[in-house]
């Protein structure tokens, strides 16, 4: 896993460089097209090293690397397990309609609101939809790779030599059936607060810790666009599932049964092969 992560890795930092390179190259010949180009972040940020700032032009280019890796990449691959798992469980589906449905009737809204996706209280099955799509097929199933440079470490009696790389296995725990029963079934339920509370005192309620309970981690190291990605993703799943009835067309029906039938590949994040859809409007 790792060697697939770290390759695909390097594959999409080398084409984001490359890229970067070539839009300061414009930016210092004064060809940037247009307003988005010559507003974008980037575009600013140039102008701010002419003026004195101290990062350097490949700093530049990381950062241009890790925005886009970050807020593209993750987001999209996020969407499309998403609408996949939907339409594999058309009972998902109809709970979800549901509990959106009974959100604006209480509130007197015709759409959703912004507020209505900021308390997990006010949708829990929505949050739950989510939390179960990020345990059955993470994004990023490898997270925080750093190496122990000042010294050898013990972990649990694990001696760690130092200079090791250490990454973060965020995937294994969502698929051990010692602490989630039938890991290959996509059931939202598992994080509703009366299976969280039948958990307690167990060993299974380490699912429920504030370092595993959501992919971006928690406190000072939190990734710091985390709001914006679940809202994002939040407000366009539940809009498809308003708007639409998501199934897989006939044709895709005939080899895929279960998200396991769905292949995939892994660059800066773990992408499935999207097979055929069907999407009916609701009135």
């Amino acid at each position: 896993m790792y060697d697939s992560f770290s390759n695909g890795w390097k594959n999409a930092r080398e084409i984001a460089m490359e890229k970067s390179y070539a839009f300061m190259d414009r930016a210092s010949e004064d060809r940037l097209e247009g307003d988005f180009q010559r507003r974008s972040y980037l575009a600013n940020a140039l102008r701010r090293q002419a003026e004195g700032d101290a990062v350097t032009r490949e700093e530049l280019a990381e950062m241009g690397f890790l925005i886009l890796s970050a807020s593209l990449d993750t987001t999209s691959a996020l969407v499309n397990w998403l609408v996949l798992h939907l339409a594999l469980s058309p009972s998902t589906q109809r709970t979800l309609r549901k509990e959106l449905t009974a959100a604006m009737r209480d509130r007197g809204a015709e759409t959703l609101v912004p507020e209505m996706y900021q308390q997990v209280r006010t949708l829990p099955y929505l949050h739950a939809v989510l939390r179960e799509s990020h345990r059955c097929t993470p994004a990023i199933p490898i997270n925080v790779i750093k190496k122990n440079k000042a010294s050898a470490l013990e972990i649990h009696g694990e001696t760690i030599p130092q200079n090791s790389s250490i990454l973060l296995d965020s995937y294994s725990v969502g698929w051990d059936p010692e602490f989630v029963p039938q890991p290959e079934r996509f059931r939202p339920e598992r994080w509703m607060d009366d299976a969280v509370e039948g958990r307690k005192g167990t060993l299974r309620q380490v699912l429920d810790h504030k370092m595993y309970q959501k992919p971006f981690s928690q406190g000072a190291r939190q990734c710091p666009a985390s709001r914006v990605a679940n809202f994002e993703v939040l407000t366009m799943i539940s809009q498809l599932v308003l708007d639409w009835d998501i199934a897989l067309s006939e044709e895709s029906e005939k080899s895929v049964r279960s998200f396991q039938d769905v292949p995939y590949y892994q660059g800066t994040t773990v992408q499935p092969v999207m097979p055929g859809f069907s999407f009916t409007a609701r009135s």
